[in-house]
């Protein structure tokens, strides 16, 4: 007797995959309800709703994305184990609760499914015992080696060879080759979007094979994905500088510059350098004096976090007077030694740290960095020196560097040397030394800035501040020199013009009779004429020097209506309210300009000179 049909339907529809069961029953047994007699097909239509009904609550047992988040919440945990002293920055426990909960609610999945449900029999037990499958599966590699001599050469030059496809496959492999090559396009595109870098760019454009399409896809991600994150928007910010794109580069600083960190200043120069060589020139050197004076401030409040007293009026009525004085003085060390020591934060009482002494008494070893182990209460709560025992290279360290160790002095000298290359940086660095000078009026004194360092050295956790302010104190030596140097060309230009003029007017003051009332009281032009009609005798003035008029001390230099204006010397920054020169019809009637000091532009630096 021969099997029922039902029967043997039952053994083809097990026998094949699921994907054609649920392909056969919607094309081919859904369309026989239709065909039956109407009690029949409500009979098999209830049948399938009460199925429906019971297994209504049954979990999805999604094991790769159960996976994919219990790996997440361990590489959470992994960098939280690395900041086990932070107190409350450290979440170790709510991140092991949440990976205990997550696995608790997982098995319950799995066993709901299973014992209440009796449904997804494979996949419950493959999600229960999935770790150990994996750990138990053994992989054998086939492995093929090729020959290096000689006479291997000749037998090498049909193999299929392409940048990006090792050397040892055949040509038969072209088609999968590409296949492949597309592939990986792909999943490299995919990790972009979440967590784009400029290596990766480079790489999604060094192996695709429309260069052009790539580049635009990645333009295409880069704007939707720039104002994520921070990170995100320093990658994308790189990528712009390395394609030379000051538009796009703009663009992105006008959306989101408030999300630039701190560390994100080399980024940042860079984005400047190339603003500052394009037509946004303009914005590139707003940038740049931006950029110093943030700079500046933030070493200045590095500063004060250790001389607390700085700002103090009686330590800047003390710091004024301390400057006055030569730097041979007598009494000015021991002066500068103990404003330092005064503006300084307030020594230790000298009572031990609980914890450093509870460890001691019970044997618990000390590592760098914790708290008790600084000579101070500053300190004592600093854990730079932990970070650095653990390792500067690691990223998830990199905010606490930032917060506890910043780079200023790398961030500086990024900017000062940016400012040497960029067109009108020289004006910007000269607005940074008076912002230095302003904020930081030790700078004006080297052995104050000196001992000051001395002062960090013996610290080694603020050996930072102790190289940006050395930096700075660098940065100012050199802008009062070119100041110097720019003044000093002033006196002599203003002076030679002065002898000019005095060489001019000479021949027509030497023909003219002295007159009575000229020879009883001269006038201060008529003087100086009749002193310079003679090459000889004790009125005599050489026509190198400019004539001094009654009343002015000879260390002002006069000025000459003859004189260049100061816009047209060449200097590399300008200065507005500058004086405007004397006109030729004041001439005669006024002999001698005001004294050099209150029209020289450099006055506004008069003060700032170097001490030492």
């Amino acid at each position: 007797m021969s099997e029922p049909l039902s029967t043997r339907f039952l053994k083809i529809f097990n026998d094949i995959p699921p994907e054609a069961q649920q392909t056969l029953l919607e094309k081919s047994l859904a369309q026989v309800l239709d065909q039956l007699p109407p009690d029949v097909a409500k009979k098999v239509y209830s049948s399938a709703l009460k199925v429906r009904t019971k297994h209504e609550n049954v979990p999805r047992l999604d094991l790769k994305g159960k996976r994919r988040q219990v790996n997440d919440l361990l590489d959470v945990l992994n960098k939280e184990a690395k900041m086990p002293m932070f107190g409350d920055r450290a979440r170790r426990e709510e991140i092991g609760s949440e990976i205990v909960q997550s696995l608790t609610g997982w098995l319950n999945d799995v066993w709901s499914a299973f014992y209440e449900h009796h449904v997804q029999y494979a996949h419950a037990h493959s999600s229960a015992i999935d770790e150990e499958e994996e750990d138990s599966t053994q992989i054998f590699l086939e492995s093929e080696s090729w020959s290096d001599s000689e006479e291997d050469e000749e037998l090498q030059y049909d193999i299929f060879r392409c940048d990006f496809h090792s050397d040892h496959w055949e040509g038969k492999f072209s088609e999968e080759a590409m296949e492949l090559r597309k592939l990986v396009e792909n999943h490299l595109f995919k990790i972009f979007t979440v967590a784009p870098d400029l290596p990766l760019h480079d790489t999604i454009m060094e192996i695709a094979a429309d260069p052009l399409q790539s580049a635009f896809r990645a333009s295409a991600i880069l704007s939707e994905v720039a104002g994520n994150t921070s990170d995100t928007l320093a990658a994308a910010l790189n990528i712009e500088v390395s394609k030379n794109n000051p538009k796009n580069i703009t663009n992105l600083l006008d959306q989101y510059s408030y999300l630039l960190r701190p560390r994100d200043s080399v980024t940042l120069q860079c984005a400047a350098a190339v603003l500052g060589d394009s037509s946004y020139h303009a914005r590139g050197l707003h940038l740049l004096e931006t950029g110093l004076q943030e700079t500046l401030v933030a070493i200045q409040m590095a500063i004060r976090g250790v001389f607390v007293h700085v700002d103090e009026e009686i330590h800047k009525q003390e710091l004024q007077e301390i400057i006055k004085l030569k730097s041979s003085a007598e009494g000015r060390r021991g002066r500068v030694d103990k404003w330092v020591k005064a503006v300084m934060t307030n020594p230790t009482s000298g009572v031990p740290n609980p914890v450093a002494f509870a460890s001691m008494i019970f044997g618990i070893p000390m590592m760098p960095g914790m708290p008790g182990m600084g000579e101070d209460p500053v300190d004592e709560t600093d854990l730079l020196n932990f970070i650095d025992f653990e390792g500067s290279g690691d990223a998830d360290l990199d905010d606490l560097q930032e917060e506890f160790k910043p780079k200023l002095k790398q961030r500086f000298e990024g900017w000062t040397q940016l400012a040497t290359v960029m067109k009108g940086g020289s004006v910007a660095a000269v607005k940074a030394y008076a912002k230095a000078v302003e904020l930081m009026p030790f700078l004006r004194a080297n052995d104050i800035v000196n001992e000051m360092i001395i002062r960090l050295a013996d610290r080694p956790s603020k050996s930072f501040i102790a190289d940006a302010v050395e930096s700075v104190s660098s940065f100012c030596k050199i802008q009062r020199k070119k100041i110097n140097a720019n003044r000093n060309k002033e006196k002599e230009k203003q002076a030679a013009a002065a002898a000019a003029a005095s060489k001019a007017t000479a021949p027509s003051d030497v023909a003219k009779p002295p007159t009575p009332a000229s020879t009883s009281t001269p006038a201060p032009a008529a003087a100086l004429s009749s002193s310079s009609s003679s090459d000889t005798g004790p009125n005599f003035v050489s026509p190198l020097v400019p004539p001094i008029t009654p009343g002015v001390s000879s260390i002002s230099p006069p000025t000459s209506s003859n004189a260049a204006p100061l816009t047209a010397l060449p200097f590399p920054f300008t200065f507005a309210g500058s004086p405007a020169s004397p006109s030729t019809s004041s001439q005669q009637a006024q002999a001698q300009a005001p004294p050099y000091p209150a029209q020289s532009s450099f006055t506004v630096f008069q003060g700032m000179e170097d001490v030492d």
